[in-house]
């Protein structure tokens, strides 16, 4: 056994002292509660920033359409109350004109007349104009929606991408007067918005229906789009903002970074970059709502911002490393625990002779432990050449047995199959052979028996000179014990008939017969053996030595016979066996020689 060290560290101050690392470590804790309070002060400045910003969109996009509204509904008051004829070109025309005067956003005005006719004023020339389209299709397209119009009604861009035009049905309380329409332009909020982004350092957008691009600093600047009528608006992908279309792709982990009352907000990992959106939709302006909302990528936050992840940097790695530094000691202390394992794991399953000693160590703790584990493991390997010389002498099962029962095996009387098998010819070996060549002749004949009856399950309790007397049902029951007992006897004489031993031609004789046995521990106290007594012990042995007045290999009394009466039989008749009170019918297998089992096989290329 190797010799261990005396003088070695405390397992428990190795511990303090690690802990004691974390714990200062630790004052990361109190910079983590610093950053969490200047994190929180500075998202609550960045969003009262953002809620004030937005609040400045809104009030620019009201600002530009709700006069429209009202110079809408102010007309149709005037022409409903029939202080303006809806007839009269003359009125209608001055009317339109003047309102446009007063809503510069409004670049044209339309009324369309039941009958197809309408008059129309436009921005640039001042014009007012009455024409004749009953013939054309969008004219009728608008007389055909005027019943299911209620008010002023947005609609969908259909004139350009910075248009949209906005109707409103006429009615003087008996019939239908016209549509009134007008179009109205929106460059002024993208070019509001483009300044906007540029002065506070963010992208400010408006979106039609959440895909189409309303208003946005970069709609001006879109090369190969061209605007149609059914197509008036880009969407996300078309326009040159790789960024913008992130703004549904949240990152569920940090969806809550910044909460603004009344705001839509989610922070996104994109192309390399954080990027905080916030956003609002508000409805009124046409059939779907519009979304208006910003980004700031992590480049554009205040400097504020950039320090506080600069502190978590240093925070975060300052854990790391202690981190680092504890997982190095609980490894190392970890590693001479597994090492202790893997010892142990070698000497499971009784692989002793591969077992290797404990190496000592500077923890006090494990070094004790491996002194133990190598004291138990040089008594464990006495214990096992103890038990490996007596498992020699005495069968596995009873060995475990005695364990069991405390070294001595009380006597019980049950039902068992005895089979009792003899060397034929045995005197005539000894007389015609060296002792030593007998000696290996016998050893390698008995190891075959041995295997093939401890492979049914069956123990030898006993070997009489060249006989073997062995017991199934004792100690251990088996339900089939009589069938047991048949196989072994039949892959005894199969596998003889096959094999030489040292050269020689063995054959045997087998009795076997089923009844009550007393077994348990026989002999002097300080020398016993396992052994089984009654009688249907002497007949085994009366039925094996009967096999020479038949010519016959294998004889069963008729006891166990009846537990294996499908095998296939002959009885050779009722027979007086000595030291028996009365008659006992005895039987022998026609088939004597069985195709041979795996069992055997296996026997037979081992030997």
């Amino acid at each position: 056994m190797s010799r261990l060290r005396t003088r070695c560290i405390s397992i428990t101050t190795l511990l303090i002292s690690s802990f004691s690392l974390v714990v200062v470590v630790g004052i990361g804790s109190v910079l983590y509660l610093g950053l969490t309070n200047a994190s929180h002060n500075s998202r609550e400045m960045l969003g009262e920033l953002t809620q004030m910003t937005m609040t400045t969109v809104v009030n620019q996009v009201y600002g530009h359409l709700s006069p429209v509204n009202t110079q809408l509904t102010y007309l149709t008051d005037i022409i409903q109350d029939g202080k303006v004829d809806a007839t009269n070109d003359t009125e209608i025309g001055t009317l339109i004109n003047g309102a446009m005067a007063t809503t510069p956003q409004v670049v044209g005005m339309v009324l369309i007349r039941p009958d197809k006719s309408l008059i129309s004023a436009q921005r640039e020339d001042n014009l007012v104009v009455s024409e004749d389209w009953r013939h054309s299709g969008w004219v009728t397209q608008w007389l055909n929606r005027a019943p299911m119009m209620y008010g002023v009604t947005w609609m969908e861009p259909r004139l350009g991408r910075t248009v949209i035009p906005v109707a409103v049905p006429l009615h003087d309380g008996r019939r239908y007067l016209g549509t009134l329409l007008a179009a109205v332009d929106i460059r002024e909020i993208s070019l509001f918005l483009a300044a906007l982004s540029e002065q506070i350092n963010r992208t400010i957008f408006i979106l039609d229906d959440q895909h189409r691009v309303l208003a946005h600093p970069a709609l001006f600047d879109i090369g190969g789009y061209r605007s149609t009528i059914d197509h008036p608006l880009p969407t996300i992908d078309q326009l040159k903002d790789p960024l913008l279309g992130g703004i549904y792709q949240a990152d569920e982990g940090k969806r809550g970074w910044m909460q603004v009352p009344g705001l839509h907000s989610h922070y996104l990992q994109r192309d390399g970059q954080g990027v905080l959106y916030v956003y609002q939709d508000i409805s009124g302006y046409g059939p779907g709502a519009w979304t208006l909302g910003m980004y700031v990528t992590e480049s554009q936050l205040p400097p504020v911002i950039s320090r506080l992840q600069r502190y978590a940097a240093f925070g975060a790695g300052s854990m790391l490393l202690a981190l680092m530094i504890t997982g190095l000691v609980g490894r190392r202390i970890g590693g001479k625990i597994r090492q202790v394992a893997r010892r142990m794991d070698g000497i499971h399953g009784a692989r002793l002779e591969k077992a290797q000693y404990l190496p000592s160590s500077y923890i006090r703790e494990v070094n004790q432990v491996a002194r133990a584990y190598n004291v138990m493991l040089d008594d464990m390997r006495q214990h096992q050449l103890a038990q490996r010389l007596l498992g020699q002498y005495v069968p596995e099962a009873i060995a475990m047995q005695l364990v069991k029962e405390g070294g001595e095996i009380s006597p019980r009387q049950c039902t068992a199959t005895i089979l009792f098998c003899d060397l034929e010819g045995f005197t005539g070996l000894t007389q015609r052979m060296p002792a030593t060549r007998l000696v290996s002749v016998l050893n390698a004949y008995f190891s075959l028996l041995v295997e093939i009856i401890e492979q049914e399950g069956g123990i030898i309790t006993q070997f009489q000179g060249d006989a073997i007397l062995a017991t199934f049902n004792v100690p251990n029951e088996q339900p089939d014990h009589a069938q047991r007992a048949l196989r072994a006897a039949r892959s005894i004489l199969t596998a003889l008939s096959h094999m030489r031993f040292e050269g020689e031609a063995l054959q045997c004789r087998i009795g076997i017969n089923t009844g009550d046995v007393v077994a348990g521990s026989v002999g002097a106290p300080d020398r016993r053996n396992y052994t089984v007594h009654g009688d249907a012990v002497n007949m085994a042995a009366r039925l094996e030595h009967l096999n020479k007045e038949y010519g016959s290999r294998l004889l069963v009394a008729e006891s166990t016979y009846k537990l294996a009466p499908d095998l296939n039989w002959e009885s050779v008749g009722r027979v007086q066996l000595r030291g028996h009170q009365g008659q006992v019918e005895v039987f022998r297998p026609v088939d004597l020689i069985p195709e041979t089992t795996k069992g055997v096989q296996d026997s037979l290329r081992l030997h």
